[in-house]
């Protein structure tokens, strides 16, 4: 027995092909500028850590992950501080494991996050 589809006719061209390609383009360009945005945040982000005393970064940035370290917390510290965001409904960051220790990770994927929400972020590490 052959596989159903096996013998549907071919398709002809279809007149709405141009636009269909100008559709996949857009979709490219579209996808490009998401990923340099979050890429361009993520960059901004590692500059705002170098600016602040109670954070650090852990390792430079790789592509918009940004790992990052509150100087004297445990690991119990970060899952209650990622736990409160979500709780708080600011945002969903998880802790992560960087070479044995518990760290901050921020894992930028949404192109409309703004320095805000990224200073938010941070300053609820503060206390």
């Amino acid at each position: 027995m052959e596989p159903v589809g096996l013998r549907d006719p071919p398709v002809a061209p279809s007149p709405w092909s141009p636009l269909l390609v100008l559709a996949r383009h857009q979709r490219t360009a579209a996808y490009e500028s998401a990923v340099q945005s979050a890429v361009d945040i993520a960059h901004r982000t590692q500059q705002k850590i170098a600016a602040l005393d109670y954070v650090e970064m852990v390792r430079p940035i790789s592509l918009s992950i940004v790992l990052f370290r509150r100087k004297g917390w445990t690991s119990e510290q970060y899952t209650e501080w990622s736990h409160q965001l979500l709780r708080d409904q600011i945002a969903f960051v998880t802790p992560t494991k960087w070479e044995g220790e518990t760290v901050g990770r921020l894992a930028f994927l949404h192109p409309n996050t703004t320095d805000e929400l990224v200073d938010q972020i941070l300053e609820s590490m503060r206390d």
